[in-house]
């Protein structure tokens, strides 16, 4: 069963090296975009894989793919599914990058091998990727048994933005493993907005980043004054600073919006400092969006 586990969570990040090349179609407008790519996958660690391949993709021409995969948890949208979150990086012969986040489910459909499909979403990149937006789906298979992977990718990409929203506000404790936040702050596009938000730490998902650091999600809704809403979430690295006190870093990416934001892409980093024991927070986040 572990290793049912283990080859299907690696056809799911196969797949998501797909999504990653899907976003490299840069335009001021929406664009289509297309990639179809192929290579090697194995297991770096018994919950972790790696993807390395190349393909040909829309304005990137050959590219060069690496990719990790290390969150796994069962799906039901097919016996034996798993759900996984994979973060890929692509590169152009130039050294433009794209980097893609893609949620998916892989099947199994015979001894190690996989059917896999999802959607991506982009979450960086360098050069004349550096402010791209685009998201899409994919569709590919994989074989570990013989350690191959073939992907093939669509979906559109377009020219974002700048982003910034500075907020603090009032952090309240509500679990062992959990927190609320409630605030308000400046934000581009938005103007005076209001923000809430919560926080999931997970403690059994330790980081070597900082000593005793672990994994955390966070939510938030940024509220404008006319009602106009941007939800975003992250995935970040805790790092304790003192009883009831985290500073964190990470990234995000845009997951919903209503109003002008209701079509909305975007990516970025932040930073943050949370005191649970004053119940207070103040966390910035920069980069990019399309709306």
């Amino acid at each position: 069963m572990v290793r049912l586990l283990r080859m299907t969570a690696t056809v799911t990040v196969a797949l998501a090296l797909v999504g990653a090349f899907a976003g490299t179609a840069l335009a001021c407008k929406s664009a289509s975009f297309s990639a179809s790519y192929s290579g090697t996958a194995g297991f770096s660690s018994p919950s972790s894989t790696y993807f390395n391949g190349s393909g040909v993709a829309s304005q990137m021409g050959s590219i060069t793919t690496d990719g990790t995969a290390d969150q796994f948890q069962p799906d039901s949208t097919c016996p034996g599914g798993i759900f996984n979150v994979n973060v890929q990086t692509l590169t152009a012969s130039n050294g433009d990058q794209l980097t893609v986040t893609s949620n998916d489910v892989a099947c199994p459909t015979g001894p190690g091998q996989y059917h896999g499909s999802g959607t991506w979403e982009v979450s960086g990149g360098t050069g004349k990727f550096a402010s791209a937006v685009g998201s899409g789906t994919f569709d590919g298979n994989s074989d570990f048994v013989a350690g191959t992977f073939q992907i093939n990718l669509i979906g559109s990409i377009s020219q974002g933005v700048p982003f910034k929203i500075d907020l603090s506000g009032v952090s309240t404790i509500t679990s062992p493993t959990s927190g609320d936040l409630q605030g308000s702050g400046n934000a581009s596009h938005l103007g005076r907005a209001t923000n809430t938000g919560h926080v999931e730490a997970h403690p059994e998902l330790p980081s070597d980043t900082c000593p005793y650091g672990f994994t955390s999600y966070n939510t938030e809704t940024f509220t404008a004054a006319n009602g106009d809403q941007l939800s975003i979430r992250s995935t970040d690295v805790a790092c304790p600073q003192g009883p009831g006190q985290f500073l964190g870093s990470g990234h995000w990416l845009v997951t919903g919006g209503t109003g002008r934001f209701s079509d909305a892409l975007g990516w970025g980093t932040f930073n943050g400092f949370v005191d649970f024991t004053a119940q207070t927070f103040q966390i910035s986040f920069t980069g990019t969006i399309r709306y």
